[in-house]
């Protein structure tokens, strides 16, 4: 089996992110009675949508690595820097539009301050474009893998060690209300860069090892650190969790998405699912193209479901339409129809990336589109 390709990061991001959509479509749809009616069922869904998002942000992290190119002078190129800042940008951008608290510019004076509140939460998508936009400043300088490694593991020390401060409610009140989401859960953030941003330096400490393998040691190396050491770890540290919660620890410290405590639990778990994906690859190497189509397209599957699903600020989806008031069963067949439509446009966008199409008509297309939204937010249509 060829590994010149890391298609085993491929199959681990794709398959979080598929876990990622069918739990926000499912939790949009079904009534909280059946979600949290305590069935084993359930409560493993619960689980495992959590480990989803360390998963896609370590196998990110590990990627960043393998595309940060180098010049003659040990830097990572410019153009590569300049790309990843647009990037985070841009990502950032869409989080925001995504939740866009009016139907044209002209309606935000009168936007109340809870519309604000909600617009202002921090999701993956603000979480990741802010993490790139770090990684630029903390990598530009760095003239080697290993000075890379060595400031990627200091960065995830940090933010960890960071993290219980972010909690201070002194802290926020000199912050902007925009900026306070992203430090802590208490001012509305699902996802916070402080702890959940270590996830993805712990990914690039992780990669910069694996880009210094020799091919055919890569996926082993994987195996190795996913079943000698991670899953031990997995283990050990979720019976100290539950021995944690039977003397009466609060589950805000052991079990909130922003714990610590849960943040190691979590990479060791990611690390163990990556090296089930180095197995399961084995099996799948007839559809490892799209493995690899789907994995680098993340983010698109990521936003195309949240469009399908919720709408824009022009038109509503069926998860406002009729939240929270589905049987399971039908909520199943909307599940299917919203995945199996949003894999096929972002298969669609692939084409047309990778399509014979001049420049000049993809910059009228890009301009057609920028222009179209910008009407939209200014006339409300």
């Amino acid at each position: 089996m060829r590994s010149d390709r890391m298609y085993a990061l491929d199959l681990a991001r794709f398959i979080s992110m598929l876990i990622m959509v069918q739990a926000h479509i499912l939790d949009s749809l079904l009534p909280e009675a059946v979600l949290r009616s305590g069935a084993i069922h359930w409560e493993l869904w619960y689980w495992v949508r959590g480990c989803t998002a360390p998963v896609f942000l370590i196998v990110s992290g590990m990627a960043h690595v393998f595309a940060a190119k180098r010049g003659e002078d040990g830097k990572i190129r410019q153009d590569v820097l300049q790309r990843r800042i647009r990037m985070g940008i841009t990502i950032m951008g869409i989080g925001y539009f995504m939740v866009f608290p009016g139907r044209r510019f002209l309606d935000l004076p009168y936007v109340s301050a809870e519309s604000w509140h909600n617009t202002l939460i921090v999701n993956i998508l603000q979480l990741i474009g802010a993490t790139l936009i770090v990684f630029v400043l903390v990598m530009e300088s760095t003239t080697s893998i290993v000075q890379m490694r060595r400031r990627a593991l200091i960065a995830a020390c940090i933010i960890l060690g960071l993290s219980p401060i972010m909690h201070y409610t002194n802290l926020h009140s000199a912050l902007p209300s925009w900026l306070s989401p992203y430090l802590t859960m208490k001012h509305g953030a699902i996802f916070p860069f402080f702890p959940i941003a270590s996830y993805m330096f712990v990914g690039v400490f992780t990669g910069t090892f694996i880009i210094a393998m020799p091919d055919e040691e890569k996926y082993a190396w994987l195996r190795r650190l996913g079943f000698r050491y991670a899953l031990p770890s997995a283990i050990v540290l979720m019976l100290i969790h539950q021995y944690l919660l039977s003397i009466g620890i609060s589950w805000t410290y052991v079990s909130s998405p922003d714990s610590e405590f849960i943040v190691l639990e979590r990479i060791a778990i990611a690390f163990l699912f990556i090296a089930i994906c180095t197995i399961l690859l084995r099996y799948a190497w007839r559809y490892r193209e799209l493995c690899l189509l789907y994995g680098r397209k993340g983010l698109h599957i990521y936003v195309t479901h949240l469009v399908l699903l919720y709408g824009t600020p022009w038109w509503d989806g069926i998860g406002r339409t009729k939240s929270k008031s589905f049987d399971v069963l039908p909520a199943m067949g909307v599940l299917a129809l919203i995945l199996s439509s949003t894999l096929l446009i972002v298969f669609g966008i692939d084409r047309y990336e990778k399509a014979a199409i001049s420049k000049q008509t993809r910059s009228r297309v890009r301009k057609a589109i920028i222009w179209t939204l910008f009407i939209q937010l200014m006339l409300g249509l």
